[in-house]
């Protein structure tokens, strides 16, 4: 990657010792002494990072770190400030600045979170390379816009950078735990190895225990030759066991000998075998509960708990449901050749009403049934299941005077008014983070009266 900063300074002597100092350390530095001259150079040409002061003179920097942000929000913006003002700090950061150095400081502090900017740069174009030539996973399918599955997404990228720390996945069926797991693999150091997944309902104890370690020739009838495990295969990647409630004890003894020593002998076999793996389990079951009633090993059980990740079901996150809905939609009207565009409000009433018992699988299975079954431009209640428009029916009445469809548009109204709050007024970053095209977003605004310049983040 191209070491190439843009330094914003209007202190003459600053700006050329700064500029000076990380020439040295190889960096390719373009220095302004305005904001807008900085803005005009900051439009002709990309810059990776950009070290910004706080106070211009013909301008503020938290406006320019605004505009910028607005032009890529990729770039890795440091700003610096003879100020040291927490407010400005707290703002600046809030406005996607990377980090934050009150003056004075040494060059040698400015060099090093400069470095470290850089590295994450670094790491994010490896990530995205490895988006853009892995295939294509359900891991792309894991969508939400809820509080409860941003703070999944953010437990997910935390917990893929640790590459040996063994996760427990819980929720229940249907709500996408092997997509999580399929994201913390592919956002892992171990993005490159394999993936193996188990699932430890489809196999009775003994075939279970013969794929998980594998056998040597002559350890039960039908073993004519040596066999790897499936432990083995993952060597330097991810296990993945999903329904573990389902294990039998006797191999929960041998699974927790894996996850203390990461070693195991196959059927049959005397010779250790060592492996470098990562375990990812999930389960529908409460564990503790399970522990409690004698099937489930507790030793196990707290080995598995040392990162804990929940999904909530579907109707504890209902403002996810129509993106969802939509993004199945368009997978499968693109595969049947369909032009079904979107849901009429009443249809989007009653999906947002329905409870959801069979959770996201549930949704999809019934986005596939629409794309392949139904001939309409939109989808109305008509398209939709009976027991969809009987639950809607039985809750139409939802407060005194109100209706769920005006619940529904309050409802819409205020994860719109929170949407708008969280990216400061940004139309780009807030149709992103709904999962929605700009035009469609300003058509959503404009129906409630919603400005987004009103949302703009005050320094």
């Amino acid at each position: 990657m191209l070491r190439k900063v843009l330094l914003v300074e209007d202190e003459e002597n600053v700006r050329e010792l700064l500029a000076l100092a990380l020439r040295r350390q190889g960096y390719e530095v373009a220095a302004c002494a305005t904001a807008g001259e900085a803005l005009e150079r900051y439009q002709q040409e990309s810059f990776p990072a950009v070290i910004l002061d706080l106070h211009l003179p013909d301008g503020d920097g938290l406006e320019l770190l605004r505009r910028m942000r607005d032009l890529n929000e990729e770039a890795q913006v440091i700003l610096i400030t003879a100020y040291a003002e927490v407010r400005s700090a707290v703002q600046a950061m809030k406005l996607g600045a990377y980090d934050y150095l009150p003056k004075p400081f040494e060059a040698a502090e400015l060099e090093a979170v400069l470095d470290k900017a850089f590295h994450v740069l670094e790491m994010q174009a490896r990530l995205a390379w490895l988006e853009r030539t892995r295939p294509a996973s359900p891991a792309a399918e894991l969508i939400g816009v809820s509080a409860a599955m941003r703070e999944v997404f953010r437990l997910i990228h935390i917990v893929a950078a640790g590459a040996s720390s063994t996760v427990l996945i819980t929720g229940e069926s249907g709500t996408g735990k092997e997509l999580v797991a399929r994201a913390i693999h592919a956002h892992s150091p171990r993005a490159l190895g394999p993936l193996v997944t188990v699932n430890c309902t489809l196999l009775k104890a003994e075939f279970l225990e013969s794929e998980l370690f594998g056998h040597e020739r002559g350890a039960f009838t039908d073993a004519r030759e040596p066999r790897k495990g499936l432990l083995e295969v993952a060597d330097g990647g991810t296990v993945f066991l999903d329904e573990i409630g389902e294990m039998d004890l006797r191999l929960q003894a041998k699974l927790l000998r894996v996850l203390e020593e990461r070693s195991f002998r196959r059927l049959g076999g005397n010779r250790e075998i060592q492996v470098d793996i990562r375990v990812l389990a999930a389960t529908n079951k409460d564990l503790a509960a399970e522990v409690r009633a004698g099937r489930f090993r507790d030793d196990l059980y707290f080995r598995l708990q040392v990162i804990p990740l929940h999904i909530p079901p579907l109707r504890e996150r209902r403002e996810d449901i129509l993106p969802l809905a939509r993004h199945f939609l368009g997978l499968y009207t693109r595969e049947f050749g369909k032009a079904i565009c979107d849901f009429t409000p009443e249809a989007q009433a009653i999906l947002q009403g329905y409870p959801w018992p069979g959770n996201v699988r549930e949704l999809r299975n019934l986005m596939e049934r629409i794309a392949l079954l139904e001939r309409c431009d939109v989808v109305g209640p008509e398209n939709l299941p009976a027991e969809l428009a009987a639950e809607h029916k039985s809750g139409e009445a939802l407060a005194p005077g109100g209706t769920r469809a005006h619940a529904s548009a309050e409802f819409e109204r205020r994860y719109l008014e929170d949407l708008l709050q969280r990216n400061g007024g940004n139309i780009s970053r807030s149709a992103r983070e709904a999962g929605l095209r700009r035009t469609s977003l300003q058509r959503l605004l404009r129906r409630h009266g919603l400005q987004p310049d009103a949302y703009r983040s005050q320094p």
